[in-house]
């Protein structure tokens, strides 16, 4: 037994970089084995699995707000990226889903269809332009989208379409900063596996 505390001594004195001495005392090596033992014991993983569009990011999202994780610059603006983008393609979805159920247009709201449809979101236009959001929360007020919406279980949309439609003038302001709520309502695919970690007191989970 002597022999084997020994060698596990030496071990843990390389790996903390210090030399082996005979003054260290053997208990040290015992008291650190005992914390190790604790913080291990104090450290649980948690693995949040479930199908697309399940809601596993806005779990993490939500815990992110309650242990008041900050945000970089770069998440943020991708939240924001991602968020313009919710809002266009879900009024690009309710246009299509009005127009095959047979909903009626006026010419004026045929004209703002017409320009939210045709718009496209890429790499060197990650945001939406005044216009749009404008043409947005327009047609949001349009009939024939009210109509669609009353039969949103029909058609594939996601389910923070509402909120998109009531923001969208806000979302285009030049001075527009995502919020908590933004965040939380981004809708985006999560692929491979995305590790967050936060703490409770002692307790650490991952």
């Amino acid at each position: 037994r002597s022999c084997c505390f020994s060698l596990l001594y030496e071990s843990f004195s390389a790996d903390m970089g210090c030399p082996h001495s005979k003054q260290e005392d053997p208990r040290s090596v015992a008291a650190y084995l005992e914390k190790e033992k604790i913080n291990h014991l104090l450290h649980f993983k948690v693995l949040l699995l479930g199908a697309g569009e399940s809601g596993k990011s806005t779990v993490v999202k939500q815990l992110k707000s309650i242990y008041k994780l900050d945000l970089d610059d770069s998440e943020l603006m991708n939240y924001k990226v991602t968020i313009h983008s919710n809002t266009l393609t879900s009024m690009q979805v309710f246009i299509e889903a009005a127009e095959n159920f047979g909903f009626e247009f006026s010419d004026a709201e045929k004209e703002l269809a017409q320009q939210v449809k045709d718009f496209q979101l890429n790499t060197q236009l990650q945001v939406l332009p005044l216009t749009i959001g404008k043409s947005i929360a327009e047609l949001w007020k349009a009939p024939a989208i009210q109509q669609a919406y009353l039969k949103r279980n029909e058609f594939w949309n996601l389910d923070a379409s509402e909120y998109y439609f009531e923001n969208a003038e806000r979302f285009v302001q030049e001075d527009y900063s995502v919020t908590e709520e933004d965040c939380i309502m981004a809708r985006v695919r999560t692929t491979g596996i995305v590790v967050t970690e936060f703490s409770e007191g002692p307790i650490q989970f991952s």
